[in-house]
């Protein structure tokens, strides 16, 4: 990136194209949550049943999407020389900080087991020596 301002426009445009898939993930979640348990009583529900959930997460992940694609088009004001070093750029940070939060829920796992391992060695030999 040549300037400061195309380097700031890049980082804004990768933390929104991270938002709108966020909000895909939502409407994805809102259409499972309602087919998984359709009884639960919600302080808020779409009208239209079913097939209203769909229309409203399918036009709202849409207009995600149509989101995520404009992001790739860098605006005029901002010097950008090679536009597919700006479009890798930005799917080399869509796709790593994607999948940071995978990454440290495994790590996390990771963690939990080996420290609920030790808990139980620790109780097993306790139980031995006792």
């Amino acid at each position: 990136m040549p300037t400061i301002n195309s380097s700031y426009w890049l980082l804004t445009t990768i933390s929104a194209q991270l938002y709108m898939v966020m909000y895909i993930l939502m409407f994805i979640a809102a259409i499972r949550l309602r087919y998984k348990y359709p009884k639960i009583k919600r302080p808020f529900t779409i009208s239209g049943g079913k097939a209203g959930i769909w229309f409203i997460a399918v036009l709202g992940a849409s207009i995600c999407l149509f989101t995520i694609v404009i992001g790739f088009y860098p605006p005029q004001g901002i010097e950008i020389y090679n536009l597919f070093q700006y479009e890798a750029l930005i799917t080399f940070g869509l796709v790593f900080f994607s999948l940071v939060p995978f990454i440290v829920n495994a790590i996390s796992k990771s963690n939990s087991q080996e420290i609920e391992s030790s808990k139980n060695s620790t109780l097993l030999e306790s139980k031995i020596f006792t």
